[in-house]
Formats: C-alpha cells, structure tokens, sequence
C-alpha cells in the first residue's frame, strides 16, 4: 500500500478560511499605520527644509527664503497649500523672489493626498530666515490628509528659532 505525505483538500481549506479571518482583523489597523508614517514622513519634509533654511541662513550670514512653487524655480503666491510643493533660496535683497544672484538651496515637489495649511496665515507665501537663524514671525503649519481626518494630521510650530511637530490636539480641526 502506497502512503501518501501532503495536507488533504479540507485541511488547506481550514487554514484559508483561519488566513483571511486574520487578514480582515490585521488590514484595517495595518492601513492606519501607513497613514500616519505618510503624513509624519511628509511632515518631516517640511521640517528638515525649514532647518536646512535656518542654517543657509547663519553659514550665509544672510536672509534665505522658503516659498511656496510648483516649479522649483520660482515662488508661487497662488491661494493654494503648501502641499504644492516649496523651494529655498538665498534672498540677498529679501524681496521673496529668486533674482539675479540668488541661488536655490533646495526644492520640494508636490505632495499628493495632503493639505499643509499655515493657521495664522503669517506664512501663506513664504517664511524669511535672517542671518542669526530666526524667522521674522511665527505661525502653525497643519498637515492634513486630503480625507480632513484629524487622527493621524500633525500640527508643525514655527517660531522665531525652530521648527517642531506635534499631533493635533482633540480640539483641533483640519482647513
């Protein structure tokens, strides 16, 4: 008699029937966690180039500008976020606009599914950098997923000296 090694036809279905009842607990909570590493790895974006501008600043010893763009070479004063994208440059006569002489440090893309939206509307075009490293103003960027769920949105301060981020508050709400 010839013996046979393998799992039976109910025995692969068991474990089919056990793997999607795991993988319709474990998704949901899964998606979550994509969702918040998306909109703190996007955030962080704005963080690091809005430190990258402090310090062009104090080694330049001179005003560097962050601005709104869709391009990369050009400040954008569209009534648009700043999920649109951003640059930063050396702004020697601090006018906001890249002209002869000004040099772009750094650009960012578009960034798709997420609404980044100053509170105070002191930074709506463009943040300054001075030669000590402080900006002119402060104000509080939100960063929102395009769904306006606050779970996972992040709130980034800006102030005179330094950026730095948080989760939003349960009595906060996203643009």
């Amino acid at each position: 008699m010839t013996k046979y090694e393998g799992f039976t036809l109910i025995e692969l279905m068991i474990v089919l029937a056990i793997s999607g009842i795991l993988m319709s607990v474990v998704l949901p909570a899964y998606r979550g966690v994509i969702d918040n590493n998306r909109i703190m790895t996007q955030a962080n974006l704005l963080i690091t180039s809005l430190n990258l501008a402090r310090t062009e600043a104090i080694k330049r010893n001179g005003p560097v500008t962050v601005c709104k763009s869709t391009d990369g070479s050009s400040c954008s004063f569209s009534a648009d976020g700043w999920e649109e994208g951003w640059m930063l440059f050396s702004d020697a006569d601090r006018d906001g606009n890249v002209d002869v002489g000004d040099f772009v440090v750094h650009s960012q893309g578009e960034i798709d599914g997420l609404t980044i939206k100053p509170s105070d509307g002191n930074f709506v075009n463009s943040i300054l950098y001075i030669a000590d490293g402080s900006t002119t103003n402060s104000d509080t960027f939100k960063v929102c997923p395009d769904d306006l769920n606050t779970a996972y949105a992040r709130k980034i301060f800006v102030t005179r000296m330094k950026p730095r981020t948080s989760l939003f508050d349960d009595d906060d709400t996203c643009p």
